[in-house]
């Protein structure tokens, strides 16, 4: 059996890695819930997003099979040969592929509300363009994992360091400016009415919030990248920003959901309450009531007539 070389340790490789993939392998029930929610209450969104939301699950799933492959690699099979540790295994980049396709996804759901709240062509296509940046530079490093068999090999290759370095400074300005934006454009959206303030001031601190946690998780990625770059926990963040920004998706449209319901109002006609939701709502009860008034009318005149 092969032995580990003497100036690597498994602990300070991969103990931080198989540590932190283990936490964001646990995450996936929380998606799976916040998907099982949304599902319940998705009737009156457009059939892209219905769609777009099944898809990002498969997608988790998918990306957790090949984060656990990961797992075992390094926790278990590198137990019978340690010098297995230092192996990059093919779970490597197929698991950096699916997440690559769930960031997209989650981000570019994003990109459609800013167009949504701003109509600002020039905003978009500057994050277009800090998201392409950041995916083209996190690609250059997922084919390094196909191009070099060993961690020390890739982590001192031409060209990986930069790289991986750049993607994660783009991310975090990336995160930021569409958390800003987003709480900019539904600041905005403050109106005179109380419910509709309370509405989007929850809004506003989910996604400063949510916005937060995922600078923190991108940020967590450069730190460890800088500080350690001998260790691959920097790589189990890696895992966990994307099941945090999946999370992030639903979180935010179960927070819509959840305050439309909470947000209207009752309004009463006569003996009958009904439960205000939307503007629409309310000129189909004033058609209601003005129905009941005509034929209030006609029916007082014809007794009156007799």
């Amino acid at each position: 059996m092969d032995a580990l070389p003497s100036f690597i340790s498994i602990s300070s490789l991969v103990g931080g890695l198989v540590e932190v993939i283990s936490i964001s392998n646990i995450t996936l029930g929380i998606t799976i819930a916040q998907c099982y929610v949304y599902m319940q209450n998705w009737e009156r969104d457009p059939k892209w997003v219905k769609v777009l939301a099944i898809t990002i699950v498969l997608l988790e799933i998918g990306y957790t099979a090949f984060a656990q492959r990961v797992q075992y690699f390094y926790s278990v099979l590198a137990i019978e040969n340690p010098f297995l540790v230092i192996k990059i295994d093919w779970s490597v980049p197929a698991a950096l592929i699916l997440g690559v396709f769930a960031e997209l996804a989650v981000q570019g759901f994003y990109i459609h509300r800013i167009w949504s709240f701003s109509k600002n062509l020039l905003l978009i296509i500057g994050t277009c363009l800090l998201l392409i940046s950041r995916h083209g530079l996190f690609i250059n490093c997922i084919v390094d994992t196909l191009r070099f068999d060993t961690w020390p090999a890739l982590q001192t290759g031409r060209g990986f360091k930069p790289s991986i370095i750049s993607s994660m400074v783009v991310i975090m300005c990336t995160d930021a400016v569409i958390a800003t934006t987003m709480v900019y454009h539904l600041h905005r959206k403050h109106s005179q009415f109380k419910r509709t303030q309370t509405i989007i001031s929850r809004l506003v601190l989910y996604f400063v919030g949510s916005g937060a946690l995922l600078v923190a998780a991108s940020a967590a990625m450069l730190i460890c990248s800088l500080v350690a770059p001998n260790n691959l926990l920097w790589g189990g963040f890696v895992v966990l920003y994307a099941r945090v920004l999946s999370n992030s998706f639903f979180g935010a449209l179960n927070a819509r959901q959840l305050l439309r319901n909470k947000g209207g109002e009752t309004i009463t006609f006569g003996t009958v309450s009904f439960h205000d939701e939307s503007v629409v709502a309310s000129v189909e009860l004033h058609k209601m009531q003005v129905q009941v008034d005509k034929d209030t009318f006609v029916a007082t005149d014809s007794t009156c007539g007799k």
